[in-house]
Formats: structure tokens, sequence, C-alpha cells
């Protein structure tokens, strides 16, 4: 067994080992969310290319498998979100709601609010939302259209700010992507935006049942966006 494989499965026996009375906590101490969240970029073909020179060795599929066993048993609402720039690969899971909007929780207390899988407000992230306005999952699943965004954030004075955008759907037809080993054939539905403080452009991945199974969405700009990964419902 090669040595990421080895460093995985022992891993995953700790995870098995957790679970007691803090569920949710000793089981997501107990997966290696970066191990899992750099096969998930690979497989989607999002992350940096490994050197030719010393390719990383891809997971073993029946490792992936029983991490997604774990986390599907758990039954614990899970994220992997992950950002570059930012140095992020980890687990958010449920931690309350407001209404329509849910906020999404590490272990450390970094914070996504999402309302239907939308980013509204971040908390911890380094550079944050402090509240957005955003298109519905409706309107965007359309792929259709424009729409038009807003961010409330904090400038380098630590002054409130608006940024305004204004964005064009477009219909990226079907794509099937993977998440821990587990297929899913998608709708892809691309949003770029364009405002006086630059361009990004938001990307949708709607599974067959249209829940929006992977996003990448805007943060910042200057940094890339954050892959957002719903692993278990």
């Amino acid at each position: 067994m090669k040595q990421g494989n080895a460093c995985l499965a022992a891993l995953l026996l700790l995870g098995l080992a957790a679970c007691g009375n803090d569920k949710s906590a000793g089981m997501l101490a107990g997966i290696p969310v970066k191990e899992l969240a750099q096969a998930t970029l690979v497989e989607v073909g999002l992350g940096p290319k490994p050197k030719a020179a010393a390719p990383a060795p891809p997971p073993d599929p029946a490792l992936l498998a029983a991490a997604r066993k774990m986390l599907e048993d758990g039954g614990i609402p899970l994220f992997i979100v992950q950002s570059k720039s930012l140095g992020l690969q980890d687990y958010f899971s449920t931690l309350g709601q407001n209404g329509d909007v849910i906020t999404w929780s590490t272990q450390s207390y970094k914070t996504i609010s999402m309302r239907d899988g939308m980013i509204v407000a971040t908390r911890g992230l380094g550079p944050d939302i402090m509240s957005a306005f955003a298109p519905t999952t409706e309107t965007v699943r359309r792929g259709t259209g424009t729409t038009r965004r807003s961010y409330y954030v904090n400038d380098a004075a630590d002054q409130g700010l608006r940024l305004d955008f204004d964005c064009q759907l477009k219909d990226a037809g079907t794509e099937t992507i993977s998440l821990i080993g587990k297929p899913y054939v998608t709708h892809r539905i691309d949003e770029a935006c364009t405002g006086a403080a630059g361009n990004f452009v938001n990307v949708f991945w709607f599974d067959n049942r249209a829940k929006l199974r992977q996003s990448s969405q805007h943060l910042a700009m200057g940094i890339d966006n954050l892959l957002l990964q719903k692993i278990i419902d």
C-alpha cells in the first residue's frame, strides 16, 4: 500500500474508533479532509496538476468508499469547502438556521451562511462577506438571462463598502463530477459577473434532482472562488 493510502486507511480506522458521545466532532476529526478534498479536486479537474516527476498517487477507491460510508452512516449534512488562495480545505456542517438562511461551520468556527446554496455571508475566512444580495437558486438553474449581485464587505480601513455586479447566465450543458468516489451527472451553469471592482465567474452544478451539488462562488476580488461540494444532504 502506498504511503498516502496507508495514511488514509489509518485515519479512517481512527475515525471509526472516535465516534462516541460527540458523534459529529469524533467522526469528522477521524476522516482526513485534505486527502479527500485533494482527490476530489483532481477528479473534477480544478486542482493543480501534479509534477510529471512525482505524480500524486490517487487514493484507493475502496478507501474513498469507506470514507463516504462513514459520512453517510453519520447522517450529518456536510460540505467540503476549499480555496487554494486561502489554504482552506475543511468540513462545514450545520451550525444554525435563521429563516431560510443556514449557517455552516468548521469545528474552528469559520462560517459560511447560505440561502438555498447561495453564499450570503462568511466569517473567519480572512476576506469576508458581511452580507450579500444574490439571485435565487431557481433563477440561476434556468441558465439564461441576467442576474444582479451586491456584496457588502469591509475595506482596508474596516469601513463598509458595497460592490455591485451585473451578471450573465450561460447554460454549459451536462457534466459528470465525482465527489469522494461517488459520480453525479450534473447540469452546469456559469454566471459571469462584471462590476466596477472587477470581474469573476461563478459556476454551479445541479444534480438530476435539481439540487445544487457543487458550486464555485466568489468571495473576494484577487483570490480564487470558494469550491463548495455537498457531500451529505
